[in-house]
């Protein structure tokens, strides 16, 4: 009876697991308008019934002035056309919205941020790549005949290249999302092979390291370890895509860490860094911006050192941890970082107009002046 229990279990786990890999199209959308002279931009992707997304809310302080908020946001679909969403963190929802019956537009309440809008859909312009999200979810405890054995948890996303695209971009994308296995040809790479294949070795070095300690082995007093990597589309636009990579860790110690990168990376499987969009001088012209922009988040003048605010150092430089997206371009500096864990991730955006003059001449301006830019974009 207890191996059949046991058979019953493997099944079921072997069900579930299977169901979770299976690849599906998901809705990644960017909806954007104006609500009580605020401004709205919500990036929103579903899976199934699962959506997530960033809420940007834009406060017009006066006519040279924005602020913006920036909500992640998780949260369920209701029915086909509803949805309800709260903040990472919170436990009560506090966005709920529904789509038009043509998907152009959705109805988009919120009591976290006091608004009630009409959102359109942004419209897609030429450049766009064909992206599907990948997903698994498996625990493998060390000892499998103890119910009270220590475990390594994995939840993976991984947003990765619609078949047939371009082999180094395809290589470009499955690095960044951590499925690589040690030889593969990216051209005819499965997937869901390469999903199994990370949660393997996930697992593989959890019991390795475990086991290689005798005195812990010997009193089964090894940690818990947990992954959790989420993925989010940021852009997909002009030839470009970016993509957030968010992955909290634990493996034991008193907590664990959260890790946020990002990819930029052109149709062509080119990776761009900070040096393949900014020009060199401008080096110290962005310090100062962001020097700028941190005072102005922590209510600082210009006399006032930063280490006030808590910042380890009294200079903030640029890093190759940045995002762009059509409202202009961020860097992201983790926790530790540049501050104590208290301050958490910090995000310092620069609007378009701020950075333009310090982008790269070439084709790659022209890319990203159409990105931040769309209007002046000529659609077939």
């Amino acid at each position: 009876m207890c191996h059949l229990k046991r058979l019953l279990y493997f099944v079921l786990l072997f069900v579930a697991v299977s169901f979770r890999l299976q690849s599906q199209d998901f809705l990644a959308q960017r909806f954007e308008g104006k609500s009580d002279g605020l401004g709205l931009i919500l990036y929103m992707e579903q899976y199934n019934t699962s959506v997530s997304g960033n809420l940007f809310v834009f406060h017009h302080a006066d006519s040279t002035k924005i602020t913006v908020s920036r909500m992640e946001l998780i949260g369920t679909m209701a029915d086909e056309t509803t949805f309800v969403m709260k903040q990472a963190g919170f436990p009560e929802p506090c966005i709920s919205g529904s789509f038009s019956k043509s998907g152009n537009s959705i109805a988009l309440t919120g009591s976290c941020a006091t608004f009630q809008a009409e959102v359109q859909v942004h419209k897609s312009v030429t450049g766009q790549m064909m992206l599907d999200l990948y997903r698994i979810s498996e625990t493998t405890p060390l000892w499998p005949d103890d119910p009270f054995s220590p475990k390594a948890s994995l939840e993976m996303d991984a947003i990765l290249p619609h078949v047939n695209s371009n082999a180094r971009y395809t290589d470009a994308l499955i690095r960044f999302a951590s499925v690589q296995p040690g030889n593969y040809a990216p051209a005819t790479a499965a997937y869901d092979s390469l999903m199994k294949f990370a949660s393997m070795r996930f697992s593989d070095q959890y019991r390795r390291l475990a086991e290689g300690d005798p005195v812990q082995n010997q009193t089964r007093r090894i940690p818990d370890w947990e992954r959790i990597q989420q993925m989010q589309l940021v852009l997909n636009d002009q030839g470009l895509v970016c993509i957030e990579k968010t992955v909290y860790a634990y493996s034991g110690g008193a907590n664990g860490m959260t890790n946020s990168s990002y990819l930029i990376v052109n149709d062509s499987g080119n990776i761009l860094t900070y040096r393949d969009i900014f020009r060199e001088e401008c080096y110290d012209e962005l310090s100062s911006l962001i020097d700028q922009k941190l005072r102005d988040a922590y209510s600082l003048d210009a006399q006032s050192p930063l280490s006030q605010a808590g910042f380890f150092n009294e200079i903030i430089q640029p890093n190759d941890n940045l995002y762009l997206s059509h409202d202009g371009l961020a860097f992201v500096y983790n926790v530790y970082e540049i501050a104590p864990r208290s301050m958490g991730t910090i995000r310092v955006r620069l609007l378009p107009e701020e950075v333009e003059q310090c982008i790269e001449p070439g084709i790659l301006n022209e890319q990203i002046r159409r990105i931040f830019h769309p209007a002046f974009i000529v659609e077939p």
